[in-house]
């Protein structure tokens, strides 16, 4: 025998199903958000620390002139090291999917069967390689072209192109680690050979690279940085040059910088749809409540208490947060698979099976009882406390259909209005409370899918920014470096050839105040350069006659937080210490790029000594605004010209490409955001049909009076899908103008998270306009059912309605 408490609670949820339905999906909905989200971040931060840590990565990286393995003995005996190796890092060129020939880091240690540091995992094939073979890293294969036999084209430094055999495909987790090559991001494809197999490809057998582990302390940057220095000096005192050095934690993977500042972002974000969730709950309860008054009054008069009356309602959407706990678990799991698989794809993550982990189910079941207990509490305990008179008497109603009499006469006053129309209008503003909230929901999820849109175009705007550093057509980087006047002589032989810069750069090692020291570029354009336009931040650009003269990015206040123009920092270039003024600091992208710096060319030349030869050359077109498609012609055409001339070029890169590239890094988190604000937007929807179900519900005895008098199907539906379609209109139009400070809270937030800097607001017309389109789409199938189940209600059915 079930208790009566308990029957009427299955009464209540059985006796409404669209009611429950609607409320248990809301619920749902903001767990599914919510779980998703924080179990990506969960797992990943688990596969980005500890997987990271599994393959063992180097905790110091240099580069250094030509080794042999028993030159690095004396590094395994310092205090400190636990692990040494030795690796050949070259440079080929491989051919791309569009035909073109890109760079490729080829590694190669001595001995695989001793190789354990920077270890990689095995995607699909045979590895170590076999001789005369290639392991490709994944990340980069997309755009690789391979041939039906599994075979690869590379250029060797000669020009002679050779058929590889692919054994395997590996993944990396360490790309980017060294922070060359602008990190991960921008990194070359890149491969793995035997050593026995270098000289077939035209590459001296000895060791350029070298990593290192630490004993102790392997997650300490200060205590890595002083490693470094000392065994930067071990090799520098034996006779060797250390080119650069860089340190990474043991649990540090390269693009953890990503998924830790965007996490909390997103999971607000999602904590925002569980919140918005709470407003359907708080309609449904008014509504229920509304209709029972008089069974509350009639169970206080047999006995029953306000704590106990407040206790059968909070079982009852109890019920309701454990049903959608339940329901959101499997896509929680689905969902979080599809987000690691994306960030396997997008930021070199080891792929693994998704898991839900306890952590996520416990706050997923936490917020299961609490959203809904908190969303029906103050309805409950106000209907809980009305007295016995009150409801039984029925003069709460009586006062609510005064004040819609008062509306209805102003209404009335309006000229011109139909009178279908008329009565959607009085039936939208009838129930004001309820009105609010389903507003507030529909408002706020319009207005973070203005925001998520504004946001992208804004971030967009700032990867565009990027252009300005690079305002060249072409960058063309060579094996060997050349004399720019030879350079420019034959370029010019190209009618199309307008400017031809000669560009230095280096490696240097910012010495810091405790002696400890971190890798950086230092990039040289020539006096007066064209090609490059700072977003400064405070002091001014590098000038002509500048001598030892630096402007750096904003990340060099990570490491230096008081460092203003006019102050110096030393640094250490091929061997050689020195003071360096630093003139200007300009913005660049944060934590995704490296410590970037600009000096003068000539400047440079005398810490470089290149003797006025260029391994890197830019050249800006006759032709303005070129796209990235006719900048990669025209670098086709200047690659053909050079190596017809005998040039040794190493890589051809079109204007555009780094924006590309930067652009493709975000969208992992637009598609993240979209997925959001469409979740929002769905909780909206929900809401909404709640509110109109309700409304229908509410009115049953209304709409048989109107029958009676010979209203038709097509009137009742009119009503009802007038008043959707007016509450998404009056929430759209509150969504345009919350949207702006949201659009500029949102962008700000995501632009510190990624750039450290804040966002430029766009604000695109288009978004507005879309989410117009969706909010009357929403509100007409939203309210679709409603008007359906009302426009079937025949009049015999609503005039004995109780």
């Amino acid at each position: 025998m079930i208790p009566p408490r308990w029957q009427k609670i299955l009464s209540d949820f059985i006796g409404n199903p669209t009611r429950s339905v609607l409320v248990i999906l809301s619920i749902a909905v903001g767990l599914f958000a919510m779980g998703a989200i924080n179990n990506t971040r969960l797992q990943a931060a688990h596969l980005m620390a500890e997987n990271y840590a599994a393959v063992n990565p180097a905790n110091v990286i240099l580069y250094t002139s030509p080794l042999k393995e028993i030159d690095l003995e004396p590094l395994r005996r310092l205090d400190g090291v636990a692990q040494v190796e030795g690796v050949r890092s070259a440079t080929l060129r491989i051919r791309n999917n569009e035909g073109d020939w890109v760079r490729l880091t080829v590694l190669a240690p001595p001995d695989y069967a001793e190789k354990d540091i920077n270890q990689v995992l095995v995607m699909q094939g045979t590895y170590p390689p076999a001789e005369r073979t290639v392991a490709i890293d994944q990340y980069k294969l997309k755009e690789l072209t391979v041939f039906p036999d599994r075979t690869v084209e590379i250029q060797l430094p000669s020009g002679r192109v050779r058929r590889v055999p692919m054994s395997a495909v590996v993944q990396d987790q360490t790309i980017g680690a060294s922070r060359a090559d602008g990190g991960f991001f921008l990194a070359p494809a890149q491969a793995f050979t035997t050593w026995e197999t270098l000289e077939w490809l035209e590459i001296d057998p000895c060791i350029n690279l070298v990593y290192v582990t630490a004993s102790r302390d392997a997650d300490n940057p200060d205590y890595l940085r002083q490693l470094g220095r000392q065994v930067a000096d071990e090799l520098e005192s034996n006779g060797h040059v250390v080119v650069s050095y860089a340190v990474n934690g043991r649990h540090d993977h390269p693009n953890s910088n990503y998924t830790e500042a965007l996490s909390s972002i997103l999971i607000l974000l999602s904590l925002l749809v569980l919140f918005l969730s709470g407003f359907l709950i708080t309609n449904t309860l008014q509504a229920l409540l509304a209709q029972q008054v008089q069974q509350i009054g009639v169970m206080k008069s047999v006995g029953a208490t306000s704590g106990q009356i407040a206790l059968l309602y909070l079982s009852l959407i109890e019920l309701y947060g454990l049903i959608a706990f339940a329901l959101s678990l499997a896509p929680t799991r689905w969902m979080t698979g599809v987000f690691l698989n994306l960030l396997h794809g997008g930021i070199n993550t080891p792929l693994a099976e998704p898991q839900l982990l306890p952590e996520t189910r416990l706050w997923m079941g936490i917020l299961a009882l609490a959203v809904p207990a908190l969303a029906g509490s103050a309805p409950i305990l106000r209907a809980a406390n009305i007295s016995v008179r009150e409801a039984l008497s029925g003069i709460a109603p009586q006062s609510a259909a005064l004040r819609e009499g008062r509306l209805m006469r102003r209404l009335r006053q309006i000229r011109g209005l139909s009178r279908p129309l008329l009565i959607s209008l009085r039936n939208t503003f009838r129930k004001r409370l309820r009105l609010i909230l389903t507003l507030i929901t529909l408002t706020l999820g319009g207005a973070i899918f203005i925001a998520t849109l504004n946001t992208r175009v804004s971030l967009q705007n700032y990867i565009e920014r990027l252009r300005y550093y690079f305002l060249a057509d072409v960058s063309i980087t060579f094996q060997v470096p050349y004399r720019l006047s030879e350079v420019r002589h034959d370029l010019m032989n190209l009618p199309d050839v307008a400017v031809v810069e000669g560009w230095n750069g280096a490696r240097a090692e910012l010495v810091l105040p405790n002696g400890t020291g971190e890798s950086i570029t230092v990039i040289a354009p020539p006096e007066g350069s064209e090609m490059v336009r700072p977003i400064l931040l405070s002091g001014r650009w590098i000038q002509p006659g500048d001598r030892y003269a630096i402007a750096v990015s904003e990340r060099f206040l990570d490491l230096l937080p008081d460092l203003s123009p006019g102050e110096t920092i030393r640094l250490r270039i091929n061997d050689r210490e020195r003071e360096w003024t630093v003139v200007g600091i300009f913005q660049l992208v944060g934590k995704s790029a490296g410590f970037l710096s600009y000096a003068n060319g000539e400047a440079l030349e005398s810490e470089v000594r290149l003797g006025g030869r260029f391994t890197n050359v830019r050249v800006l077109s006759t032709n303005p605004n070129l796209t990235l498609e006719e900048q990669k012609e025209f670098g086709r055409r200047v690659e053909q010209l050079l190596e017809d001339r005998g040039y040794r070029v190493d890589e051809v890169t079109a204007g555009l490409r780094l924006k590309e590239i930067s652009a493709n890094g975000l969208n992992i988190l637009t598609a993240v955001l979209l997925l959001l604000s469409a979740l929002i937007a769905a909780v909206g929807s929900i809401g909404l049909m709640g509110t109109m179900s309700m409304n229908v519900l509410e009115r049953t005895r209304e709409i048989g009076v109107m029958r009676a008098i010979g209203a038709d199907d097509r009137h009742v539906l009119n009503i009802v899908l007038g008043e959707g379609m007016l509450i998404g209109l009056i929430s759209w139009v509150l969504s345009v103008l919350s949207a702006l400070p949201i659009s500029k809270l949102l962008a700000d937030s995501i632009s510190y998270a990624l750039f450290e800097a804040p966002a430029t607001l766009t604000f695109t017309p288009m978004s507005v306009v879309l989410w117009l389109g969706a909010v009357l789409v929403l509100s007409v199938v939203a309210s679709a059912v409603p008007a359906r189940s009302a426009a079937r209600l025949t009049i015999r059915e609503v005039l004995s309605y109780e």
